[in-house]
């Protein structure tokens, strides 16, 4: 046995990972970070200060590319058949080089304000398509930037069936990696064993081997994971974090006196700490990126705030329903506090773990009038952080089921216009309803108009065709008022240099039926900034582009969304905060 072993080790040492190297292969598998700035072309140093005028809903029924379609499957056509595909065809990218492909993809921000826009550009990203023109790199490098961009946002199901079609080349090994780790994270652990078996010769890096270790002790296979975890601790290729929960699983040591504090935290240490069932902190886990957040959250041992602040991340990427929020508060340990302390902590630090307690303190509140109050305090510092839609469909409920007769008449009013905003069609009379629901030749409500002092936005209602109200205008002028005149920004006309050219380019691109160009110019013009203040001339301009492109589904959710976040609840009713 002896000689055995000995023999293995010589075998085993002309086949491991130089040592300057061991121990560095299994850190955190970055698959977006590490890509310092964007994927740069070699033209990209002449071209970012311009780009060369020349040069709905995401879909849940994703199928497999298919090749037979295709011209030339290649590199350049990985990607899976969507809505878009069905719609646009398969020429997508076609017209383009892989330089200016990489450079208009690079334009747009890793994510932009719109959920409904985003997930479009998700299915830009994750389309089949006939490759643009370049070369192997360039094919490689527009490739590498549609999977950042998927990663950035959480896409896993398009990563999975995309990264199942890479290659098992060094080029693609980071993606493979994260092959691996998902269906660990998931527990499937087969389809994660079988990609090792298969993979596990094509590459050098430790990060193999010490999964493939793993999936021994998974399959019980215990005595030939001893034996190579002997060997590959002999060669000091383990780091100590990965050494000790190995020891804890296969030699059933004590974990209580190895402090892990301060231990930089690998995907494959995080799968270790699950099977040990050590506790799992936020800490661990927070620089993990988007493409893992929503597997990490179903983890057994991952602490309750700690699932707490992942799902509030995941909440800016996906559409989280609320029985999962309110079942993720339930099991955080209540704190008691003081009800104006805990807004305040709401309006400076908003994350998941405050609007945790939030929630709970609202919960306990008897008295329907101050559990009123309390909510739509919270819902006016929400909307303020941009998180009005998420937080009124967790609260509606409850504010439904208040004792009417205990609350004030501005209560009732408020709480009834928040539930008409998130249940339109229950309200087809309403303002808003008839704006947002079915809008040609319906008249627009002078009041509603008024008290959300939206005049600016009366054109708009008009390119909506509605129609204005009879009424004698200039019997309403106040002759003696000296107050200034003031208007709500969020219902301004105004445009910026920027976004002129912008709108006019996608203008041009739809006349030129150069349509992904245009579609992608679209989720620039959008960008980062918040809908409440998307100017309206802009807003028209992008409804407009949308119906020209044929998008009617996304253009009605993107014209819902943006209303949604103009018209809310945004009553100054509270100053203290």
């Amino acid at each position: 046995m002896k000689l055995l072993f000995i023999l293995f080790l010589a075998l085993f040492s002309n086949s491991a990972f130089p040592e300057i190297l061991k121990n560095s292969d299994d850190n955190f598998i970055n698959l977006t970070n590490e890509i310092k700035g964007d994927l740069k072309t070699s033209n990209d140093v002449k071209n970012d200060k311009t780009i060369d005028k020349q040069s709905d809903n995401e879909t849940k029924k994703i199928k497999p590319v298919l090749i037979g379609k295709l011209e030339i499957p290649s590199l350049g056509s990985i990607g899976v058949e969507t809505s878009l595909n069905k719609k646009k065809g398969l020429n997508l990218w076609s017209d383009f080089t892989a330089n200016d492909a990489i450079k208009y993809l690079n334009l747009l921000p890793n994510k932009i304000s719109s959920t409904a826009y985003q997930r479009f550009l998700n299915e830009v990203y994750a389309s089949t398509s006939e490759p643009p023109k370049g070369n192997s790199d360039e094919i490689s490098k527009f490739l590498e930037t549609r999977l950042v961009k998927l990663a950035l946002n959480g896409q896993t199901d398009y990563l999975i069936k995309i990264i199942s079609q890479l290659p098992d080349s060094p080029k693609w090994e980071r993606w493979k990696e994260w092959y691996v780790i998902h269906h660990f994270l998931v527990k499937d652990d087969t389809n994660a064993c079988l990609k090792i078996s298969n993979t596990i010769n094509n590459y050098d890096s430790i990060f193999w081997k010490k999964a493939n270790l793993l999936c021994l002790i998974l399959q019980r296979n215990l005595s030939e994971a001893n034996f190579i975890y002997d060997v590959m601790r002999s060669q000091n290729l383990l780091d100590d974090t990965f050494e000790t929960l190995i020891d804890k699983i296969l030699n059933e040591k004590e974990l209580e006196k190895f402090n892990f504090k301060g231990k930089s935290v690998t995907p494959l240490n995080l799968i270790l700490f699950d099977i040990t069932k050590y506790p799992i902190s936020f800490e661990m886990i927070k620089d993990f990126g988007f493409e893992y957040k929503l597997q990490l959250s179903n983890l057994i041992y991952l602490q309750p705030e700690a699932r707490a602040l992942l799902i509030d991340q995941l909440t800016t990427v996906k559409d989280i329903n609320s029985d999962l929020l309110i079942k993720i508060y339930q099991d955080i340990k209540f704190e008691n506090s003081n009800q104006d302390e805990i807004l305040k902590s709401l309006n400076l630090n908003p994350n998941g773990l405050i609007r945790a307690k939030v929630w709970q303190n609202a919960m306990k509140i008897k008295d329907s009038s101050e559990k009123a109050e309390f909510i739509l305090k919270s819902l006016l510092i929400e909307n303020k952080h941009n998180n009005s839609k998420t937080a009124s469909e967790l609260y509606i409920p409850s504010l439904l089921s208040l004792k009417t007769n205990s609350l004030s008449q501005s209560q009732t009013q408020d709480i009834n216009y928040i539930y008409n905003l998130n249940n339109p069609e229950k309200f087809v009379d309403a303002p808003f309803s008839q704006i947002l629901l079915d809008p040609k030749n319906k008249v627009w409500d002078e009041q509603f108009i008024s008290r959300h002092n939206a005049w600016n936005f009366v054109n708009f209602l008009s390119y909506l065709g509605m129609q204005s109200p009879k009424i004698t205008w200039e019997s309403n002028i106040n002759f003696t008022s000296k107050d200034l005149k003031k208007i709500n920004d969020k219902f301004s006309l105004n445009i910026s240099h920027e976004d002129f050219i912008l709108s006019r380019g996608i203008s041009d691109n739809i006349i030129e039926k150069n349509y992904l160009k245009a579609i992608l110019l679209i989720g620039k013009l959008i960008g980062e900034n918040e809908l409440k203040f998307l100017n309206l001339t802009t807003f028209q301009a992008i409804d407009m582009y949308l119906t020209d492109l044929d998008f009617l589904t996304l253009r009605d959710e993107f014209r819902k969304e943006v209303l949604y976040e103009k018209f809310f609840y945004s009553k100054n009713l509270y100053n203290e905060f």
